[in-house]
């Protein structure tokens, strides 16, 4: 009889992931991306969506995380926490059945989710909106260091964006001429140019101007507009619905909390339909009624036209603050302003011929934020939170391009 050997297997422990997690956290959402040893790949941070919404049901005993709070806000809204990131450090807090939140515990409760989320990183770098004051950034950073989150840094969205993508403004030598073996001549570099980056969330509307030199990239101007938000531009729109559906079957969804909130959530997908052109079909259903709504991409922009104005009006007025001899060379929409109904068509006709227009991907600040992190890591950036200057690796060409003399159409960055 022979005797067998039995081994205990064990479990084999995942390998950490060396590098920084980058994190764009706004009012509205948070993203997260790595940056590029790993080519920029996206981290969901809620399964299977890549974006984790930043609110918080109140409704069970526990508080649920997510977008649990975002089917709540319209038909509940006196039991969600959301948009308790600009109040941070202030007396502001969300009651809601047992549970009393203030911004500190709601962010600390978003931290511990993130951390869930994403076990086999052991660096945390965070892109932060330019809405906030240096204590409130001092605050966030405390509470990270309190609770353990592994948090390395931090810098302004906006920034880390012009940063990651300064080669879009650069020029490329020509090729080697064949069958000479002369190189020509590299392009020096030409005087500083500005980019614009506007960005928003549900707080505010945020325009930022950053001169890139070829060593540098300096913000000139900042500009915060809280009632130029994406929640007043779903408000908007959700009225404007509402209004309509009065007009055909003299039934307002306003009046039922579940279809104010079905129709209010159907906004954000209908939001990335009307950006390629494609008309939109709505439907609001009640307990005894329901009305289907055919939409185009002109409806959402008229019932806007306010804001876009608004808008406008604000890029019209930082870029005179700003005025300098510098030119504009391009125009960065982040892809939550992009989304905005009529924004970036509006833009691009109030701008210079030359200056050209961008949507950005929707991972592009957490990649941005994630290379930082690892700058950081390499002891090339200082350990404090960057939102004034940067500087940017390598050798960059800003001589403007022949075909920047032209007029150009609006760009829609893809990689």
């Amino acid at each position: 009889m022979a005797w067998i050997k039995w081994t205990s297997s064990k479990a084999v422990k995942p390998t950490p992931i060396k590098g920084c997690l980058g994190l764009e956290l706004t009012a509205s959402r948070a993203r997260a991306a790595t940056g590029v040893p790993t080519r920029g790949r996206t981290h969901p941070l809620e399964e299977p969506h890549l974006d984790l919404p930043l609110t918080i049901s109140l409704e069970r005993r526990t508080p649920q995380i997510g977008r649990a709070g975002g089917e709540l806000i319209r038909r509940l809204p006196h039991l969600v926490c959301h948009n308790f990131l600009p109040y941070l450090g202030q007396p502001q807090s969300w009651r809601g059945g047992r549970h009393i939140l203030d911004s500190t515990k709601a962010l600390t409760i978003f931290l511990d989710k993130i951390r869930g989320a994403s076990p086999l990183f052991e660096h945390f770098f965070f892109g932060l909106p330019e809405y906030l004051t240096s204590s409130q950034i001092a605050r966030l950073t405390a509470i990270a260091l309190k609770h353990r989150f592994p948090l390395k840094g931090t810098a302004s969205n906006a920034l880390a964006l012009v940063v990651d993508h300064a080669d879009l403004l650069s020029v490329k030598a020509p090729a080697k001429s064949k069958g000479t073996g002369v190189h020509p001549k590299s392009h020096k570099p030409s005087q500083p140019t500005e980019v614009l980056v506007v960005d928003a969330d549900d707080h505010a509307l945020i325009l930022n101007v950053v001169s890139v030199e070829p060593g540098e990239a300096i913000v000139k101007g900042t500009s915060t507009r809280p009632r130029l938000g994406v929640g007043l531009w779903k408000e908007k729109l959700l009225d404007t619905f509402a209004d309509r559906c009065v007009h055909f079957c003299r039934r307002d969804p306003r009046d039922s909390g579940d279809a104010e909130q079905s129709l209010f959530e159907q906004i954000d997908e209908s939001l990335d339909h009307i950006r390629t052109g494609k008309h939109v079909d709505l439907t609001v259903r009640a307990a005894h009624w329901y009305q289907d709504l055919h939409l185009q991409p002109a409806d959402f922009e008229s019932a806007c036209l306010p804001l876009i104005r608004s808008s406008v009006e604000a890029v019209r007025e930082l870029l005179e603050v700003t005025a300098t001899t510098l030119p504009l060379r391009a125009v960065w929409l982040t892809h939550e302003a992009g989304r905005l109904p009529g924004l970036a068509r509006a833009v691009h006709h109030h701008l210079a011929e030359r200056t050209s227009i961008s949507v950005l991907r929707p991972e592009a600040v957490a990649s941005a934020v994630a290379n930082l992190g690892d700058r950081f890591l390499a002891g090339e950036l200082p350990n404090t939170h960057l939102d004034q200057s940067i500087a940017i690796p390598g050798t960059i060409n800003l001589e403007p391009p022949a075909e920047s003399r032209t007029p150009e159409a609006m760009k829609f960055m893809k990689g």
